[in-house]
């Protein structure tokens, strides 16, 4: 019976003890500040030093944590500045397309100007060869007296440009032109004028008319 009873008491105290030190463990009782108060006054010195722990059991994970969360914090200002400079890089595409569309625009815009002046040049060329034609074939008297008409409207061009088509048309059929007999017979004022010009513009058309020769 007494061994009985023996055993009880110390089976109570081993759960008692098992208890207290998981408590301890858990964060329950802290054992050993109680054991340091209470206790480890009366104790000798050599039991009444403290055990080294770990008082934060997730300390360990704590620190990966941070780490992993500085790391993706890192990351993400990385994918930050890409996105900027993305944006950068479009807005520069854009502006170069922006430049590229205005040059093929100014481009097309200049080729209908270019075919514009053509067409008005092929439809001048039809009409001095068409003037240059009819003064070469009326009686000078008539000539004359329409030259003096464009030359007294300030139409100085226009004269100069169907004499040099009536000497181009002449050298190309073998023809003597009259354009220096026609302007002799204008006024001494208006062919004084004319003259003047005409020689200016007939030099380049002489060395081209040899040149075709």
């Amino acid at each position: 019976m007494r061994l009985r009873i023996l055993f009880l008491v110390m089976a109570n105290l081993a759960a008692f003890t098992a208890l207290i030190y998981m408590f301890d463990i858990f964060g329950v009782v802290n054992y050993y500040t109680l054991m340091r108060d209470r206790i480890s006054p009366v104790l000798p010195s050599f039991i009444n030093k403290p055990k080294e722990r770990i008082e934060d059991m997730y300390l360990l994970e704590k620190d990966d944590l941070e780490k992993m969360r500085l790391s993706f914090d890192e990351r993400k200002t990385d994918l930050d500045v890409m996105s900027i400079e993305l944006q950068t890089k479009s807005s520069n595409l854009a502006s170069i397309e922006q430049e590229v569309q205005q040059e093929k625009d100014n481009l097309a815009i200049a080729w209908q100007t270019f075919e514009q002046v053509q067409e008005e040049r092929n439809n001048y060329q039809i009409i001095l060869e068409d003037l240059a034609s009819k003064w070469s074939s009326m009686p000078p008297d008539a000539t004359v007296a329409i030259i003096t008409e464009h030359a007294n409207n300030g139409e100085d061009q226009l004269i100069i440009d169907v004499l040099n088509q009536m000497d181009r048309s002449a050298a190309e059929t073998g023809a003597q032109s009259i354009t220096s007999f026609i302007i002799s017979e204008l006024d001494p004022v208006i062919a004084a004028r004319i003259l003047e010009k005409y020689e200016k513009r007939a030099s380049p058309l002489m060395n081209e008319l040899a040149g075709g020769a």
